[in-house]
Order: structure tokens, then C-alpha cells, then sequence
């Protein structure tokens, strides 16, 4: 098992779930903003992102697994 890949697993999904949050940050002002007329892509925008989040949570509990996996290997 590559300890870099593990390493770059977590990396990456600490990434994504900051982006999801950025997205869903975005996606509020834009409901929010009464000059938006188009609310519907912002709330589709929050469902986009939640899924981003959960997905992005998912692959970091994996590479979290796999930490623990590569230990056990090595001892």
C-alpha cells in the first residue's frame, strides 16, 4: 500500500469538501440576494453542494480506513 496515495486521497477530499462549502456559501447569497430572480438554481446549487460534501466525507473516512490499514501492515 502507497502511503503517498493515502496522503493525496485525504488531501483531496479535505479539498472537495471545502469547495462544497464555498459552493454552498455562493449558492446562499444567491438565494438571498433579492435582485436574484432565479431562485431555483441557487437551491439546486445547495443540493449540488451537499452531495460534494457527503461524497467528499465518504472518500475521507475511506483513506482514514486505510490509514489504519497501513499501520496494521507495518507493525
Amino acid at each position: 500500500m502507497d502511503v503517498s496515495s493515502v496522503g493525496s486521497a485525504t488531501q483531496n477530499s479535505i479539498q472537495g469538501m471545502q469547495k462544497g462549502f464555498e459552493q454552498l456559501d455562493q449558492a446562499s447569497k444567491d438565494i438571498a440576494n433579492p435582485n436574484q430572480p432565479d431562485k431555483a438554481s441557487g437551491l439546486v446549487q445547495t443540493k449540488f453542494s451537499e452531495t460534494q460534501v457527503e461524497a467528499s466525507t465518504k472518500a475521507l473516512k475511506a483513506a482514514d480506513g486505510r490509514i489504519g490499514t497501513l499501520l496494521d501492515v507495518m507493525a
